[in-house]
């Protein structure tokens, strides 16, 4: 798998709200062939100058990495059981010199002795041919012993090491049948939210080309799905999500450069009363649908700040309750920072009819958060999550991570057959 770097075309860039235009990375059709599951298919793309790509390819980093950290595991299990049976070999290497060494004294200590007898002297060239063929046959039995002692090591040791190669393969493998039958359509995050193995199903006649992405919300294991709504923009409201994407993602920077501001959250980190902020999963409370990571903007995934961009199905009608669920590890206070529900799906709906629940300024324990997304065209909420007492909307963004955690959310139709 290569690393390469690479330059996105400017139109190409503009339209995925790519700031960077030089990356490093890795190929997605060469990542296809490796790790089919790694690679998923978002249809076509359409560039600021008109230009389409066609079935355009998207790489699940997250799910690299964590092949890399568990196949790092593996080699690592392998270099302990490497090491142990070197251990092994030098042990039975000085068994070998100590045995050579005594066949070596033993064969000094076997020298005939001259006698002065004369009958032993009667035959002196006999005797000394069958020393020598006595030395010669324990010499070479000696070699051969040890030579056979070596290369049965040697064999074991290459036995071993192919067994647990083929261990490792065979386990990984059905690893990742495993993973693919729990995680389809084959996303993976582990880092930041868990598996969901809820099947997202939908009424709405499947098509050789793949679905849009990220998922809708939609309600379609509820409801019939046969009518569209809120499809046409309000008067005066641009159908450009860009724009208003980009104000969402604003947050005032920070006076202190990126390096001392990561210096002075580590150490608040580091402090014996710090609490994990973050929450844990975003569920749609009526259908269970997960609002994990695919719907979050990339270099906006964290620490201390999270964007997600979510659409709304086009079938979803306009009276539909749809709540956020907030799940958090923690006993955290979730505050609503700001809102925006000025854009409605029609002018006949009072605007005082879509906010006329208004909503508290945070929640405590169960974080329940019913919002009005169905009846607008487009919205943003901007949640902070903190420790009790520790931080609220008015403390200052540099202690994103340490003291808080902000979570953006923009809402917005998406109608697709228009």
């Amino acid at each position: 798998m290569r690393i390469v770097e690479f330059d996105y075309k400017p139109e190409f860039a503009s339209t995925m709200g790519i700031d960077h235009t030089h990356q490093t990375g890795i190929i997605a059709q060469e990542v296809k062939e490796l790790l089919p599951s790694a690679v998923k298919e978002v249809g076509d793309v359409s560039c600021s100058d008109g230009e389409k790509i066609h079935n355009f390819l998207m790489v699940d980093k997250e799910q690299i990495f964590m092949e890399n950290v568990g196949a790092v595991q593996q080699l690592s299990k392998l270099t302990d059981n490497l090491e142990t049976r070197i251990k092994e070999l030098e042990v039975w290497n000085r068994r070998l010199a100590k045995l050579k060494s005594l066949t070596g004294s033993l064969r000094s200590t076997g020298k005939p002795r001259k006698h002065s007898s004369v009958s032993m002297m009667s035959s002196p060239d006999a005797c000394k041919s069958g020393t020598a063929q006595k030395e010669s046959w324990r010499h070479k039995y000696s070699h051969c012993l040890q030579h056979k002692v070596f290369q049965a090591s040697v064999f074991t040791l290459l036995a071993t090491m192919a067994f647990c190669i083929i261990s490792i393969t065979v386990l990984y493998l059905i690893n990742l049948k495993v993973e693919d039958a729990e995680d389809f359509p084959g996303y993976s995050n582990n880092s930041v939210f868990p598996l969901q193995t809820t099947a997202w199903t939908s009424t709405v006649p499947p098509t050789s080309q793949p679905g849009p992405w990220p998922p809708d919300v939609d309600f379609c294991e509820l409801l019939y799905c046969d009518h569209m709504y809120c499809c046409t923009p309000p008067t005066g409201v641009s159908t450009d999500s860009s724009n208003s994407l980009t104000e969402l993602a604003k947050v005032e920077k920070s006076n202190l450069t990126e390096r001392r501001k990561e210096k002075f959250q580590l150490k608040l980190k580091r402090a014996s009363d710090w609490t994990n902020t973050s929450i844990h999963t975003f569920i749609i409370k009526e259908n269970q649908q997960v609002i994990d990571s695919k719907y979050c903007l990339r270099d906006e995934c964290g620490p201390g700040r999270y964007i997600y961009r979510v659409p709304i199905s086009q079938f979803v009608p306009l009276n539909m309750r749809v709540t956020l669920l907030m799940n958090s590890t923690e006993l955290l206070v979730v505050h609503l920072c700001r809102f925006d529900e000025s854009e409605a799906c029609t002018a006949l709906l009072d605007m005082n009819t879509v906010t006329g629940i208004r909503y508290p300024s945070d929640t405590q324990g169960e974080h329940e958060w019913p919002l009005h997304v169905s009846r607008l065209y487009r919205s943003s909420y901007h949640f902070r999550s903190a420790v009790a007492g520790k931080a609220d909307c008015s403390t200052n963004h540099n202690y994103a991570g340490a003291l808080f955690t902000d979570y953006h959310f923009y809402f917005y139709r998406r109608c697709t057959d228009l």
